[in-house]
């Protein structure tokens, strides 16, 4: 990395800091954080043990939200049911034994084995029971077993502040860590001295523009400073497939990330593109007949996670 580039670094790196330290009352939600780094040195304890082999993948799922009052009753979402990130977290699971799954998700959002468990339940089509028994003895298997560690968020500032705890606890596994940045974090947000402090009343005429700010940009932090080891996976979503790869390549220049998953708003469950680091060409995935598409993702990124431990692992001895 240059000198202009650390540079660019150490900035966002501040930035990102002021702008958690702006909202650190909107972040005090009750959470006891000291439990949740105790739960974290617990699940991480296999994998730190020195003759273990074991690998952790941080999966981020489901859309972040900004609010709109400090007291927040009224907020603006972020489009993401989460099913990309639950239906990925299954795979792990069930398909790839060597990775413990840390799954910050978005509450309310889809989860591991039973994110369509709701509509299942209520069909009048489906009277078998046994789906959806067969949901929950695998929730029971694999989500309340060692493998398994789920951390919620909402707000953007929850997000961002989790994943800066969190990183600091995956940094000393190195390159065994994967990061699956599946979920969609808030582009803007409004600065805390601009929120009201209580819910703002219907009877109230709002009158002006709406004034955002653009949210500071953790990814190149996490690359060069939180988690420089890890194989950093991001996503990168649009409506105009003729501009689409064109970002990619950007994001993966810009932010130092091994691959991108490109994908289409109406085709993403169909088909994604991988653009990876140093490869002209994308890797493009389709989905084969009723199996997901995660299947393949998974698949492909596991095997690409083992190519680059195994190259720094020969670099290293």
């Amino acid at each position: 990395m240059s000198l202009s580039e650390s540079a660019s670094v150490e900035a966002d790196a501040a930035q990102l800091d002021a702008f958690l330290a702006s909202f650190d009352d909107l972040t005090a939600d009750g959470r006891d954080h000291s439990a949740l780094e105790q739960r974290l040195e617990r699940f991480l304890a296999g994998a730190r043990a020195e003759t273990s082999g074991r690998r952790v993948v941080m999966i981020t799922s489901g859309g972040t939200t900004v609010p709109l009052e400090k007291n927040c009753v009224r907020s603006i979402d972020n489009f993401s049911s989460g099913t990309r990130g639950a239906w990925s977290c299954e795979e792990f699971l069930e398909r790839h034994e060597g990775y413990d799954v840390l799954f910050l998700t978005r509450g309310g959002s889809a989860q591991p084995f039973v994110s369509d468990f709701q509509e299942v339940l209520f069909s009048e089509e489906r009277e078998d029971p046994t789906y959806l028994h067969g949901c929950v003895d695998k929730v029971m298997r694999y989500c309340h077993g060692p493998r398994f560690l789920r951390v919620e968020f909402t707000t953007v500032f929850e997000y961002l502040h989790l994943m800066r705890m969190v990183s600091k606890h995956l940094r000393p596994l190195g390159s065994r860590v994967m990061v699956y940045l599946a979920a969609a974090v808030s582009d803007f947000y409004v600065p805390a001295d601009r929120l009201p402090m209580n819910k703002i009343q219907s009877r109230d005429r709002v009158t002006g523009d709406l004034a955002l700010e653009k949210t500071p940009k953790a990814l190149g932090v996490m690359r060069h400073r939180w988690l420089p080891e890890a194989m950093m996976v991001s996503f990168k979503l649009e409506t105009d497939e003729s501009i689409l790869i064109d970002k990619a390549r950007a994001a993966a220049r810009l932010y130092d990330v091994d691959v991108v998953v490109a994908n289409l708003l109406h085709t993403r469950k169909d088909v994604v593109q991988l653009v990876v680091r140093g490869q002209d060409a994308p890797i493009v995935l389709e989905r084969a007949g009723d199996r997901r598409l995660e299947g393949k993702l998974v698949a492909t990124l596991v095997d690409r996670h083992e190519r680059r431990f195994v190259v720094n692992e020969r670099e290293l001895s």
